[in-house]
């Protein structure tokens, strides 16, 4: 037995000596390194050709959810266009409907006035004509609010404007170069504004404190207004 392993230890140390060994274990460590760096730059390739894909799988998917919003949107807007000419449609027949029974009203207030009836009945019928007047005013302003919403819209604030300045005190702007009337003011106004004078086109910005009435004094002190002349 101990024969055996001094003659295998011969054999092995022979053969790890030898310049085939040698040669067949550098030859085996290019081909390792010349399989790693073949594989590295397969799998970088493949890496990229996957997030290529990625990318473009992305953006046919973005591009189909855009689609599907534009197409669910003009469904939408189609949807709203019908639902608003079915709404002017039978607007249209409640004003004609309206508009014939004003139009019988104002008969009946004109025959009766003709035979002399009783204020109470004129009263009646005239009530009954500005009822039949407030509902085709009312059908006029939703017609309108349909067709041109941003029209109406823009009215509408305006009389609101309108209607919170009743309450209000105006007061007038002068240009402070000629003492002209260029524009007014509510008491609600804070801040500077620029005003051009219609009559020596002067172009001025004036602080709307300066505006306020002293107190003590029912008259208004206005901002570099140029005093009137005096002839000895």
């Amino acid at each position: 037995m101990r024969n055996v392993w001094i003659f295998a230890r011969k054999e092995f140390l022979l053969n790890v000596r030898s310049s085939r060994f040698v040669v067949g274990l550098l030859l085996c460590l290019v081909i390792v390194l010349f399989t790693m760096i073949v594989s590295v730059s397969d799998y970088q390739i493949q890496k990229e050709v996957c997030e290529a894909e990625a990318r473009q799988a992305g953006r046919k998917a973005v591009i189909a959810e855009d689609a599907a919003a534009r197409e669910a949107m003009l469904d939408d807007r189609e949807a709203r266009m019908q639902a608003i000419d079915n709404e002017i449609a039978q607007l249209d027949a409640q004003q004609q409907a309206a508009e014939e029974e004003f139009y019988a009203a104002t008969q009946s207030y004109t025959e009766a006035e003709a035979m002399g009836m009783d204020e109470e009945t004129l009263g009646q019928l005239d009530a009954r004509m500005n009822e039949i007047g407030a509902r085709l005013m009312a059908l006029y302003d939703r017609r309108e609010a349909l067709q041109n919403p941003e029209a109406y819209e823009a009215r509408r604030k305006a009389e609101l404007s309108r209607q919170e300045t009743e309450s209000l005190i105006e007061r007038e702007l002068r240009c402070p170069e000629c003492g002209y009337k260029a524009g007014t003011v509510f008491s609600d106004c804070r801040g500077h504004m620029t005003i051009r004078c219609r009559k020596c086109k002067t172009t001025s910005v004036l602080n709307l404190a300066y505006f306020r009435r002293k107190k003590g004094n029912r008259r208004s002190y206005r901002l570099c207004r140029k005093p009137k002349r005096t002839t000895e």
